[in-house]
Order: C-alpha cells, then structure tokens, then sequence
C-alpha cells in the first residue's frame, strides 16, 4: 500500500469514527452533507482522494475544523516519503538538509570528478 493510500484510510477511520461518536448512520450523515451515499463509505475505507471542498463538507457536518481530523497526516517523518519521484519536493529536503547545490553551480572540480 503507498504512504497516499496509508493516510487516505487513516483520515478515513477518523472520519468515520467522528461520524459513529455523533450517531449518524452513512446514509443520514452524507444526505446532511449533500454527498452521495457509495461516495461517502469510499471516502471512509480511503478509496476516494476527495477534494478540498467535500473535505470541508464533511467537517461542517462533523462541526469540527479539517485541522482536527487532519492533525498528523501526514506524519512530519513520512512527509519525506511522500516527495518521493517529486524533484521539487526532494530538493527542499536536500536543501533543509544542507545537500542542495544550486543548478549550473557544480562546486570545486573534486566535488565535479565526484559526481
């Protein structure tokens, strides 16, 4: 399972675990939001990415902040995992890290005969 799968079901369990503590059933609580029913249960199983819009949909009907139910997805130690393929997202932790040349600047010809 990829890290994007992993934290689609864990905002998912926790979604769904909101909704259960309110007492909705799927149906009642995805009719409130204006979602469709088989939308709404992929979005807790973490088969659906939703956008930012249905995640604020379903926060107003949890009456909660999207901070609350996205608190630690990801975990700050898995981001970096996530910038994998991502040479935008891997140049900024090479360069937090102190590793990032800048393009065209190849550093001393020993640092160029090493590369």
């Amino acid at each position: 399972m990829t890290v994007t799968n992993v934290e689609l079901l864990k905002l998912g369990l926790r979604i769904r675990a909101s909704r259960k503590v309110l007492g909705w059933t799927q149906k009642r609580f995805s009719r409130n939001c204006g979602l469709d029913r088989s939308y709404f249960g992929g979005v807790e199983r973490g088969k659906r990415n939703m956008t930012f819009s249905v995640l604020c949909q379903i926060c107003d009907g949890l009456s909660c902040d999207i901070a609350t139910v996205t608190k630690g997805i990801p975990h700050l130690a898995d981001s970096w995992r996530l910038a994998s393929g991502s040479r935008v997202l891997d140049s900024d932790r090479e360069r937090a890290e102190g590793k990032f040349q800048k393009p065209g600047k190849m550093g001393s010809k020993k640092e160029r005969e090493n590369v």
